[in-house]
């Protein structure tokens, strides 16, 4: 609401029958993919995506065309869950994590590619290949395909010529166990982790 009220709002969605359906009448629309948006270079002073990037099959390219259409001085707002730590995974995974040795394996190879591209090697930007959404009954992000983690995803947008302007997360979600807790907050201490939580919220500036 207070969107509506303060700036011209203008969404898209890949799901035409969704805009069919919104609440609010008059809205400015259009069914568009966010990985090829139906809009010119530069011309939005602001473009947000909320709970979206995590649902993307091809998050480099979904973010590729969000920077896209900011014009210089603007901002790119981000907001919705990663899973930064290692061991973190989605919904969309549950069924796989029943087993202790998927979870050993999935959290050393998460491990080994985050070290790498923390010291200058490729970003992982892993990708669900099967979502229990196929399968399960649906749970909130049972069909996410994107592992969003933020530290790739903040190095990326800078690539780009953005700055970062703001990153907070939530909820911390350390738990209980004092051993789980001081282990969170001692990776927390490095770059790769320093923004890990439930949702996070990501400004970037263009610069």
């Amino acid at each position: 609401m207070w969107l509506l009220e303060r700036a011209q709002y203008f969404g898209a969605d890949l799901s035409l029958n969704g805009l069919l359906h919104v609440q609010r009448q008059g809205l400015r629309l259009t069914c568009g993919d966010a990985e090829a948006l139906p809009f010119t270079t530069g011309c939005f002073d602001v473009v947000l995506a909320t709970y979206a990037l995590e649902h993307s099959a091809n998050p480099v390219q979904m973010l590729s065309e969000m920077a896209r259409i900011v014009r210089p001085g603007g901002r790119l707002i981000l907001l919705g869950p990663c899973w930064d730590f290692p061991f973190w995974y989605p919904n969309s995974l549950l069924t796989r994590s029943r087993s202790a040795l998927w979870r050993l394996r999935y959290t050393g190879m998460r491990l080994i590619r985050q070290i790498l591209c923390m010291f200058g090697g490729p970003s992982p930007f892993l990708i669900v290949e099967e979502p229990d959404a196929f399968t399960q009954p649906f749970v909130y992000d049972v069909d996410a395909v994107y592992v969003a983690w933020s530290y790739e995803i903040i190095r990326q947008v800078k690539r780009w010529g953005f700055r970062l302007v703001v990153a907070e997360a939530d909820d911390k979600l350390l738990g209980r166990n004092p051993g789980v807790r001081l282990l969170k907050q001692l990776l927390m201490l490095l770059p790769a982790y320093r923004y890990a939580g439930s949702t996070i919220l990501m400004v970037f500036e263009k610069c």
